[in-house]
């Protein structure tokens, strides 16, 4: 894995009002892009990937979804978060005909291959607690939120 995984509140992103699947990834994608963290193709790199492999995870109250892509289209490691607070239908890692409607997304920009097997770990850690999700979406300042995902994922 890259020496360090970069996180900032910068990364993460409160969505208040209603917005679609693609539109969420894409704009998630733009802020590691203009970070320059990721590559042009990463964007559609992740669309693409989400329709053939699909990484919505029911986890209870607060669902999580982790898209990620090939490291060709990463430039250094960087992880972005999305809080929504109308939550949004992805469909399910482990049943991809089923849907679940997701209200934090997890992007992965890994830099080195396999490098995805340790943050899983870390992720799955992370929403396992219910209580830090609710926490995650209750909370509506980002400094606040970036200390309970970092306490996690960093």
């Amino acid at each position: 894995m890259s020496e360090q995984i970069k996180f900032s509140k910068e990364l993460i992103l409160r969505k208040k009002e209603e917005t679609g699947q693609d539109e969420i990834l894409l704009e998630m994608a733009e802020l590691l892009k203009n970070k320059g963290f990721v590559k042009e193709t990463y964007g559609e790199a992740l669309l693409q990937r989400e329709k053939e492999y699909p990484t919505g995870l029911e986890t209870g109250e607060t669902n999580v979804a982790i898209p990620h892509v090939d490291i060709k289209h990463v430039n250094s490691a960087a992880i972005a978060v999305g809080i929504l607070e109308k939550p949004i239908e992805f469909h399910k890692m482990e049943e991809p005909e089923k849907s679940v409607n997701v209200g934090i997304i997890i992007m992965l920009a890994l830099d080195k291959p396999h490098a995805h097997i340790d943050m899983l770990g870390k992720i799955i850690e992370m929403i396992k607690n219910k209580e830090v999700l609710k926490d995650i979406i209750n909370e509506k300042n980002e400094e606040n939120n970036y200390k309970i995902i970092s306490k996690y994922l960093l």
